[in-house]
Parts: C-alpha cells; sequence; structure tokens
C-alpha cells in the first residue's frame, strides 16, 4: 500500500490493521522490516535509519525500542546491545566504541547508572558505581602495565581508603586518590544521545 505522503507498507493485514509481519518505509528512507500488533511497530523487527545511517535490531512495544537490542552506528561503527524501555537504553547493556572502549553495566534513560565496568584500549579495567552518566565510585582499577587499585574512592577524590599493587601482586602503598599510573590513559568518551563522560 502507497501512502499519500510517499510512504508505503507491504504485509500483512487484520481489519485494515498492520498485523503480523510487514515493511513499512517511510519518505525520508527509514524502513522497519518486522512484526506488527494493531497498527504499532511491536515484537521482533529491523529499524534502518539513513540520519544517521544506523540500525536497531531488537523488540519493539508500541513503535518504541523495548526488550533486547543491538543499535549500531554504521557511520563511526559505535554499538549498544542490551536492554531498552521506552525508546531508551534502560537495563544491563554494553556499549563498545569503534576503537574497541567499552561499558558494560546499568543503563537509565540512556545514561550509566548503578555498577559497571569500564575497559580502555590501554588494558585499564575500571569497576565501579555511576551516577546520572558520571563514575562517582571507583571500587577496582586494574591494568595490564601499572598494577592494580581495590578499595573504594568517591568521585576520584581523595575520600576513602585503596590499595595500590604492583603486578607481581605486592602492595606498594595505601592510597586516597587513584594512582597516576592508572588514570594518565582514561579518556571522556561521547555516547549517542548523551553528555561526555567517562
Amino acid at each position: 500500500m502507497v501512502y499519500s505522503d510517499s510512504a508505503y507498507y507491504d504485509g500483512d493485514w487484520t481489519n485494515d490493521t498492520q498485523n503480523g509481519y510487514g515493511i513499512y518505509q517511510w519518505k525520508s528512507g527509514n524502513k522497519y522490516d518486522g512484526q506488527w500488533v494493531n497498527g504499532f511497530q511491536e515484537g521482533k523487527g529491523k529499524m534502518t535509519y539513513t540520519k544517521p545511517k544506523s540500525v536497531y535490531d531488537g523488540e519493539w512495544k508500541h513503535d518504541k525500542k523495548d526488550g533486547v537490542g543491538t543499535y549500531t552506528w554504521s557511520e563511526d561503527g559505535d554499538v549498544y546491545s542490551g536492554r531498552w524501555r521506552d525508546g531508551e537504553k534502560n537495563g544491563l547493556g554494553m556499549y563498545q566504541w569503534k576503537n574497541g572502549e567499552k561499558y558494560e553495566g546499568g543503563w537509565l534513560n540512556n545514561e550509566r547508572v548503578g555498577k559497571g565496568v569500564y575497559y580502555d584500549t590501554s588494558g585499564i579495567t575500571t569497576k565501579g558505581v555511576w551516577q546520572k552518566g558520571k563514575r562517582i565510585q571507583t571500587d577496582s582499577m586494574i591494568s595490564n602495565k601499572a598494577g592494580k587499585f581495590t578499595g573504594v574512592l568517591t568521585e576520584g577524590k581523595k575520600s576513602g581508603l585503596g590499595k595500590y599493587y604492583l603486578r607481581d601482586g605486592k602492595m606498594i602503598r595505601k592510597v586516597h586518590e587513584l594512582p597516576a599510573q592508572l588514570t594518565c590513559n582514561q579518556r571522556k568518551r561521547n555516547l549517542k544521545g548523551s553528555p561526555m563522560y567517562m
């Protein structure tokens, strides 16, 4: 069926309503290929976007990403795979940048929230707690080259107490802030639809 705005639908109908499997393409070029319930994108489906070029493949509810799905930004290669609710990242998920950096953990309304793990390309793994997209607590930081930190530090400031170990497991000192050897390679990364944060 071709609509007056040049969009078209090709698929199953029940009582003049999209139900079952179908393909809908908008005038913009965006295309949905998947399941429909009472005229809504609902169930499993794949949406291909033209601006920016990207693809979402996963579960839908009432025309919104809802459930488990993977979103890939085609132009730069970033990928989010995990839980969605009401069209936003919500629940557990993994975000990976093209260069290999990665975050795994909790999400709320497109922002990192709760416990998570951040992996950077220099070999540093950071476990901590995030709030409103920012890491507010560091529980451990392990480097393939510089050793590891264990303890609890809040907002990277001189609060709390931790221990810094060399790679051979020998503790060299107690610390009140993250050792420079572990933080010098950390960078802020931009998440699509979110502010800059680490």
